[in-house]
């Protein structure tokens, strides 16, 4: 059914370019087949990819459509899914399943009262991504249902944004989301860097209230750009059952830029829960990008499901041997908050080459050495994974 959609959608934009002489049609998309392979299982489920390799293949067609007096429509179609897997369109399994989504699609109004608002399915990252983001590095990606509303100023923009996360059929609660967003730059202040500002709500007891704060100022130096970066969040609210969410986060980090190299070395919070009283005190890290900031140790350790917390301490090397490449290496070491006991360590070797102006290649090897108690599967083993990453752009 959702092939016949895709389709449909296809024929009707097909249709709509004719009749419309002032619309504007632009075609593009990506195609991402990611290889990751592994020796151990660390997480809670024994992936495939964590024994024998698994291929992650993602295609997307974006269409553009720009009507008059600063109208436009997106769409963009998606097929998610692994090498083998039950598909709508038959491979070497059966074709039983369909991974065919519409990840993106929306009317975009460009200049309404010196703002633009967006209205549909999108993606959505705040900032850095701290809390929110489009989640790109996982294979569906991450969209939401609502209105966003942008304004920009010189010194920065100012967001609003308004989704149905979900929407309940049998009479209880809706669960929507509600953002206010301030993200601006340091001129005003005679530097060079960013800052940003953000409120997240529910309008449900299952998830808290976050405020965040990041202030990154940069400073031109006669051996490079030297950036710091202090970043706090806090959460709270009612939970369901009469307590409250008190969880907490912070990162203090200093990096060096140059044209060829850079380095980043800094430290990082997340509250952990020690269960003596009802609160819930562990933080709800919400739809942030977690291997950007902890690595693949975000997903293999206890961050979320143990509730131990985490203090991060982590190293961060990237430079640019030759042209079209760049080549980066990340040293993380990992105690709980809840014991300060060490929950491990991780080294990071990534390679990125720009084939040509459309074609991207990446490979990383991740050495992930976590301590038993803090893997979801109590497993005291050193797991390296592999990345082979095709990225094709048109």
């Amino acid at each position: 059914m959702k092939r016949f959609l895709t389709l449909g959608l296809i024929t009707l934009i097909a249709g709509f370019s004719t009749t419309a002489k002032a619309t504007e049609i632009k075609v593009g998309g990506e195609s991402r087949t990611m290889f990751l392979m592994g020796a151990t299982t660390l997480n809670a489920t024994a992936n495939d990819w964590n024994t024998d390799g698994r291929v992650y293949e993602r295609a997307r067609l974006k269409f553009n459509i720009n009507l008059e007096e600063g109208v436009s429509l997106k769409f963009v179609p998606q097929y998610a899914g692994t090498w083998g897997e039950a598909s709508a369109f038959g491979t070497s399994s059966n074709v039983e399943g369909s991974q065919v989504s519409m990840h993106e699609a929306y009317v975009q109004l460009n200049n309404l009262l010196g703002s633009t608002v967006k209205i549909g399915r999108q993606e959505v990252t705040l900032g850095i991504g701290r809390f929110i983001c489009n989640k790109n590095y996982s294979n569906t990606g991450l969209s939401l249902d609502g209105i966003l509303i942008a304004y920009d100023t010189s010194a920065g923009k100012l967001i609003g944004f308004g989704s149905r996360i979900e929407d309940d059929t049998v009479g209880t609660t809706d669960t929507n989301l509600a953002a206010l967003s301030w993200q601006g730059n340091m001129k005003a202040f005679g530097l060079g860097g960013t800052y940003e500002f953000e409120y997240i709500d529910f309008n449900v007891k299952t998830k808290p209230w976050t405020a965040y704060g990041r202030i990154s100022p940069m400073f031109g130096t006669g051996f490079g750009k030297v950036g710091l970066n202090l970043e706090y969040a806090k959460q709270g609210g009612d939970t369901t059952t009469g307590s409250s969410y008190d969880g907490s986060f912070y990162n203090i980090s200093a990096k060096l830029a140059q044209k060829a190299w850079g380095a980043e070395v800094g430290y990082e919070f997340y509250s952990g829960d020690d269960s003596t009283t009802a609160d819930v005190e562990s933080l709800n890290p919400l739809y942030w990008a977690g291997h950007k900031f902890l690595g693949l140790g975000d997903y293999y350790t206890g961050f979320v499901v143990k509730k131990k917390g985490a203090k991060d301490t982590y190293v961060k090397f990237s430079f640019k041997p030759i042209a079209k490449t760049k080549v980066g290496v990340q040293y993380h070491y990992v105690k709980t908050d809840i014991g300060s006991a060490t929950a491990g360590q991780e080294v990071d070797f990534t390679v990125g080459y720009k084939y040509t102006k459309n074609v991207s290649l990446f490979a990383g090897v991740y050495v992930i050495m976590p301590d038993k108690s803090y893997t979801l599967t109590d497993v005291d083993a050193t797991g390296t994974k592999g990345e082979i990453t095709m990225t094709v752009r048109f």
